[in-house]
């Protein structure tokens, strides 16, 4: 690692380190995932974002969710990390289930517990992330659940489903 990798890799981690502030936190989180997967390989920066995808401040931890999925196959590799979201708030829930949707077909196996979701109490955001990734993974053997949302009353859940590619 040259000398400037290791210098912006140290800057970096103590910047989130010593950032007491969720907004300033956030913010650096949504710096990060815009510099994408290149970024997060060259200065190995996705498994201190995955420890904040387990944050107590939901937040926190939807923006880390974000980054992640921002990161490509750097963020893929922290799946389980992304998935945790889905059982939080609906925020963070929205953003695993869009970061899972990012790391397409690879994210197979958490279509289980992407189904599992749209059966529990929930925002429509979620429900409608949650078919848009089902979706994006080419989870076929969830089409039965799909079709359940064909009909759902609220129209962005509906028209979620409706759009889902599947073949």
């Amino acid at each position: 690692m040259d000398k400037l990798t290791k210098f912006v890799k140290e800057q970096s981690l103590q910047r989130s380190e010593r950032s007491a502030r969720v907004e300033e936190q956030v913010q650096w989180l949504i710096d990060l995932g815009s510099r994408g997967e290149k970024t997060a390989a060259d200065f190995g920066l996705a498994s201190n974002v995955a420890n904040l995808a387990r944050d107590h401040n939901e937040e926190v931890a939807a923006a880390a969710i974000r980054a992640l999925g921002d990161f490509g196959k750097e963020g893929a590799k922290h799946m389980s990390a992304v998935a945790s979201g889905l059982n939080r708030s609906g925020e963070v829930c929205v953003a695993a289930a869009t970061a899972l949707a990012q790391f397409g077909p690879a994210a197979l196996p958490y279509s289980e517990q992407l189904a599992t979701c749209l059966h529990r109490p929930s925002d429509e955001a979620s429900k409608a992330a949650v078919l848009a990734a089902l979706g994006a993974l080419r989870a076929t053997q969830h089409s039965n659940v799909l079709v359940e949302f064909l009909e759902d009353k609220s129209m962005a859940v509906a028209a979620a489903a409706f759009q889902t590619p599947w073949e």
